[in-house]
């Protein structure tokens, strides 16, 4: 399918709806809490996992299905921490040797670490993902939620307005 992916509803709800375009009432609705962490996960991913977790689930973006994707942004994140060490440990510019027509080494030649394209390759892929769980400044910045304190269940928001509502009628 071309074209840009459309925003879930409930990002877009969180996010005020500024196109004021009719929201998706149908989309499906998974079941809010935390996915089980896959045992497939290096160290590294499973100790981001269990580092941004809690604060997935605090600001309310996570549900059960969204192990997979957050699987894959904490493997992705564990080969970036994995690329980033190893150009640390070997630079960015690495020696490759050279070698004449009939295999003799005549010296060696700079060139780029491969470990600095897989490095850049995990930070794409990591910043797609990251935004889908409003994870980076810019997606961050278009949620608005509401502090536990400032939350409301509908009933009680029914009976204050049906309250103000009375309120104004007897003025």
């Amino acid at each position: 399918m071309a074209g840009r992916r459309p925003k879930p509803t409930a990002l877009k709800q969180l996010q005020g709806n500024p196109g004021k375009r009719k929201l998706n009432q149908d989309e499906p609705k998974p079941a809010k809490g935390v996915p089980c962490a896959p045992g497939y996960l290096t160290p590294v991913a499973a100790e981001e996992w269990h580092r941004i977790v809690p604060e997935l689930e605090r600001i309310g973006v996570l549900t059960q299905v969204d192990g997979t994707a957050l699987a894959s942004y904490c493997m992705t994140f564990s080969r970036w921490v994995q690329s980033e060490t190893e150009i640390t440990q070997y630079g960015v510019l690495i020696k490759e040797p050279v070698f004449d027509k009939l295999g003799n080494w005549v010296g060696d030649k700079l060139k780029k670490n491969p470990a600095c394209t897989a490095a850049m390759a995990c930070q794409k892929e990591m910043r797609a993902l990251l935004g889908l769980f409003g994870m980076d400044p810019s997606s961050r910045s278009r949620i608005k939620t509401q502090s536990p304190e400032e939350k409301v269940s509908p009933l009680a928001a029914l009976l204050k307005e049906r309250q103000e509502k009375r309120a104004q009628q007897r003025a």
